[in-house]
């Protein structure tokens, strides 16, 4: 009797030991941090972007126009801010009431556009879109919404309202030039992402909203217009609209300053005065450094 209790001590420890030991290796587990798959190179998470038009004209390529000291209403370059608060893209009360731009025939009338991502320490992140994986996922489109005739003017099909040009550039953070008739710094990249290109604005009187999508495809397909928004599935990273009016035809001047001075609601006296600086300044018209 008492070797039929003691083995049954010996097997009762025996699983107390087993179990124990078990438990003990449940808990190393858990206490194992399992890592994370890590985030793919090409996922963009961005926090402020800046849309930066910049009037200008053609060398067979944009040049942009200077910045002049003194004008407060024909600005050269207009600047639109959005931010990404938890998923919500929230303007910049900042922002001017509508991207304000004249018009003119025959590639007369040109306007950059330079889209730029910031991370939440404010850091450019655009080389996030510019790598060449990335290049065959991301396209940004370029969609006129919304479109409404001011002044007697006529709604005509989008095409010959305005036009997109792609001019992405390798590498993504520099100009084709370093300066006016200087050194070739980059090349125009074959594949559309929509970081860098130029809007040719044809016809005037019209206001409409800017849509621009950016869109990330599994694998993009070639050749998509800017205009048109694809039938391939993609996420869309971002959304957003801006107001575009075209106000004048800047190859009519008799017409220039009463529509400047309409479209900013301010005197006929202080476009003048904006017009003036210009023309009296002494800033090269070919020094900006703006070339796509």
């Amino acid at each position: 009797m008492k070797s039929f209790l003691r083995t049954i001590k010996v097997v009762l420890a025996v699983v107390f030991f087993v179990f124990s030991l078990l438990a003990c290796r449940s808990q190393e587990n858990d206490d194992i941090v399992v890592p994370k798959p890590e985030q793919s190179s090409t996922e963009l998470k961005w926090s402020k972007v800046e849309f930066r038009f910049t009037e200008g004209h053609s060398h067979g390529y944009f040049h942009g126009s200077p910045e002049y000291p003194g004008v407060k209403y024909l600005k050269s370059v207009q600047k639109f801010y959005f931010e990404n608060k938890n998923g919500q893209i929230v303007p910049s009360a900042d922002n001017p009431a509508a991207l304000s731009v004249m018009s003119a025939d025959g590639g007369m009338s040109l306007y950059g556009l330079e889209i730029f991502y910031y991370n939440e320490k404010g850091e450019r992140i655009n080389s996030v879109l510019a790598s060449d994986e990335a290049a065959k996922q991301y396209q940004h489109f370029f969609l006129m919404e919304n479109i409404v005739a001011i002044s007697g003017g006529t709604v005509v099909p989008d095409n010959e309202i305005m036009t997109y040009k792609y001019r992405d550039t390798n590498p993504e953070n520099k100009y084709i030039f370093k300066s006016f008739g200087g050194q070739r710094d980059a090349k125009i990249r074959p594949e559309k992402i929509g970081l860098k290109g130029f809007f040719d604005v044809k016809k005037p009187y019209l206001n409409f909203d800017l849509r621009i999508v950016l869109a990330k495809f599994t694998q993009k397909p070639d050749n998509l217009e800017s205009d048109k928004l694809p039938s391939a599935s993609f996420d869309k990273k971002l959304d957003i609209k801006i107001p575009v009016h075209i106000y004048t035809d800047r190859i009519n001047e008799d017409s220039l300053v009463k529509d400047a001075a309409r479209e900013f609601g301010v005197s006929e006296a202080e476009i003048e005065a904006d017009i003036n600086a210009k023309l009296t300044s002494d800033v090269n018209p070919e020094s900006s450094g703006v070339f796509l």
